[in-house]
Parts: C-alpha cells; sequence; structure tokens
C-alpha cells in the first residue's frame, strides 16, 4: 500500500466537523508504535488523481486532518481511478457525478470548484456534519457504503431546524459517565428512526424537529429529547423499530455538462 504525504492531498469538500476531528484527534494521541501504525493502516485514504498527478482524497478527510493535527506527516492511500488525463472541467465533472465531491459550505451553500482549499485540514468547520456523526455513532442511523451520507444528513439537520435556534446551536457528543465513557440518553435514534421518514429524513415527511440551545434554557424540555451537551434535540413522531438506511435529501440525479458548466469557474 503505498503512502503520500497529508500536506500533499487535496479536498473534494469544503467542509468537515471540526469536534469529531478532535476525537480523532485525541485517540491518534493516545497510540505510540505499532498501535499508532495499525491504527493508521485501518484506514486508508481513497484517492482519484486530477491533472498533474495531484491526490485528490474523495473519503477520509476526518482521519487525514486528525493525522496531521496528530503530526502524523504521511497516510496509506488506495488509489481508486487515474483521472489525471481529464481537463479540470471534465474532472470536477465526474466527481460529481459519481458523488465523489460535495462543494457546499457550511451554509449548505454551493461554492465554485475552484474556490475549495488546497489542504485537506483547512476546511469550514460545519457543526451540523458533527451533529451527523454524533447521531450515527448513537444508532441514529445504520452507516452504509451511500456516498456523502454523512453530509446528507447534515444538510437535513441544517433544513429542519428553524433559523432562530438554529443560530444558537452548540453541537457536542454528551459524556458523563462515572468511568469517563460517552454516554447517550435513551431515545437518542428516536432522532433519526421516526416511522414517518420511510426510509431517509425529507423535509416534507410528517415529523418535526426542534433544539432548545443554550440561549433558550427555561424552553420546557420533554422527556424524550435528546441531550447533546447543553442542545436539546427531540423529535414528536414515534420511534420505529427500524434504522434508517439513508436520507433521501440533497441527492441530485447526475450532472450533463451543460448544467454543470454553470456551477464552474474556469
Amino acid at each position: 500500500m503505498k503512502n503520500i504525504k497529508i500536506e500533499l492531498l487535496r479536498p473534494t469538500q469544503v467542509t468537515h466537523g471540526l469536534r469529531e476531528i478532535r476525537q480523532k484527534t485525541e485517540a491518534y494521541l493516545k497510540l505510540r508504535g505499532h498501535d499508532l501504525q495499525m491504527a493508521i493502516a485501518e484506514k486508508p485514504v481513497p484517492i482519484v488523481m486530477g491533472s498533474g498527478d495531484v491526490p485528490y482524497a474523495i473519503d477520509h478527510h476526518h482521519v487525514a486532518t486528525a493525522l496531521w493535527l496528530a503530526k502524523v506527516k504521511s497516510v496509506p492511500v488506495v488509489l481508486v481511478k487515474d483521472l489525471s488525463a481529464l481537463s479540470t472541467a471534465d474532472f470536477w465533472l465526474t466527481l460529481e457525478n459519481k458523488r465523489w465531491t460535495h462543494p457546499y459550505n457550511a451554509h449548505g451553500q454551493r461554492v465554485l470548484f475552484s474556490d475549495m482549499s488546497k489542504h485537506i485540514w483547512d476546511l469550514e468547520d460545519d457543526e451540523f456534519r458533527s451533529l451527523s456523526a454524533s447521531v450515527r455513532d448513537a444508532g441514529g442511523y445504520e452507516k452504509t457504503s451511500v456516498p456523502l451520507e454523512e453530509f446528507r444528513w447534515a444538510d437535513f439537520f441544517r433544513q429542519a431546524l428553524p433559523p432562530r435556534e438554529r443560530r444558537g446551536v452548540r453541537i457536542a457528543r454528551r459524556k458523563g459517565t462515572e468511568n469517563g465513557e460517552e454516554q447517550t440518553c435513551d431515545g437518542t435514534s428516536r432522532l433519526s428512526r421516526a416511522d414517518r421518514l420511510n426510509g431517509g429524513p425529507h423535509p416534507e415527511e410528517r415529523f418535526r424537529l426542534c433544539v432548545q440551545p443554550t440561549a433558550h434554557r427555561d424552553i420546557h424540555t420533554p422527556r424524550n429529547a435528546i441531550r447533546v451537551n447543553d442542545t436539546s434535540l427531540m423529535t414528536v413522531a414515534n420511534h420505529s423499530s427500524g434504522f434508517n438506511k439513508s436520507p433521501r435529501t440533497m441527492s441530485s440525479p447526475s450532472l450533463t455538462a451543460a448544467s454543470f458548466a454553470a456551477s464552474f469557474d474556469a
């Protein structure tokens, strides 16, 4: 397996979840020698080669960034596709159609590919991306091979939370057991297991997501609220016994060259 310097990896997304990165960084910093090498080897970064043989990461941005912050200089990579012969426009068009890129900022707004960062660690912090990871880890939805799945859930949470509460949200995984292990409240999975969702979140489904930000502590918090640090999230829909495999929102059809040109800055 080939190793590449992290500083050479180009990102294919605009945002990441900084809290999730900090957690991964802390975990890597606790490892030494063989244990660290084994942990690094478990998460090779999938890449595609762009013009000039520039490597672009199409997944594991959080892993690569956490390793960089942990003073690890290189990561193992897996070459998924060599696209170095394509023009710049065709390169990004291919990534878009294969869902190997996510050109949206922390507000869910599309950006130009030319405005993407040149370094994999230098991305915008999206608190909803961190929330998405926490809900996944708590069992709210099942991790699948669906491309950009966590970003789809992040976009769903961003749309579902009312604007006023959205501004007050501070996302962090709730911790609090005597032995220091992470813990989430009963009902965490209700955030994503609402039986009205029918396979994934959608703003038009008959369910509602509410938030009690830090600035509104006087708001009544229902018994089945999901505690995420000092933020309370809950659904008013009944929970179901099954997992949602992936969200339905934010999945656009493959682009054509004509529709793609409008979003590409030559």
